[in-house]
């Protein structure tokens, strides 16, 4: 991120995965201050992501290990949402800012019936809980126009184009502004 905003692409977060190992590291708020530190980067541009079952290992230090991260400015997400082990009582007690829905759930929308009950429920729970919405895994332009309709904030997935190597989103983007991209890379 700090290359391509020193090279002219205006990505204004980037969000990155963080493994469940890496998650109960004993030390990962001070990695994460030394990395921003080093790299010069607002704490505003990061996010990270961990999966419910992540979160689930130890969840009273989970919480308090989010908590801290947002209190530096970091942004908290829950990704493959639906698909672990939680249940709504951690989901309201959780810090958190962004829920990225799994693929399992956008697979039938809008033409199964019981895929478009729960994926509405589930962009509803997230608005009550005033949490960002990312649709991961997209690849049907009915998909687009739905969650469109739906107000899903955010979309990824092959509909948009595959996960490009770091050293491609700048010939991808150029000097233009990457705000309203997700992009991923490999």
């Amino acid at each position: 991120m700090k290359s391509w905003r020193e090279e002219g692409v205006r990505i204004e977060k980037v969000a990155v995965n963080i493994s469940a190992v890496l998650f109960h590291y004993h030390d990962l708020i001070g990695m994460v201050e030394r990395v921003l530190k080093e790299t010069k980067l607002s704490p505003s541009m990061l996010e990270l992501e961990i999966t419910e079952t992540g979160l689930m290992e130890n969840i009273e230090n989970a919480i308090l290990t989010l908590e801290n991260l947002q209190k530096m400015g970091v942004s908290i997400a829950l990704d493959d949402f639906g698909t672990g082990i939680s249940s709504l009582t951690y989901l309201k007690e959780l810090p958190l800012n962004t829920s990225k829905i799994d693929k399992s759930f956008i697979d039938g929308i809008p033409i199964n019936e019981k895929d478009t009950a729960i994926m509405e429920t589930i962009l509803k729970l997230a608005e009550n809980l005033d949490l960002t919405v990312v649709a991961e895994g997209v690849e049907e332009a009915e998909q687009v126009e739905f969650l469109k309709r739906k107000t899903c904030h955010y979309i990824q997935g092959y509909f948009f184009g595959r996960p490009l190597p770091p050293d491609e989103v700048k010939q991808l983007y150029g000097e233009k502004q990457a705000s309203d991209f997700i992009i991923v890379t490999n």
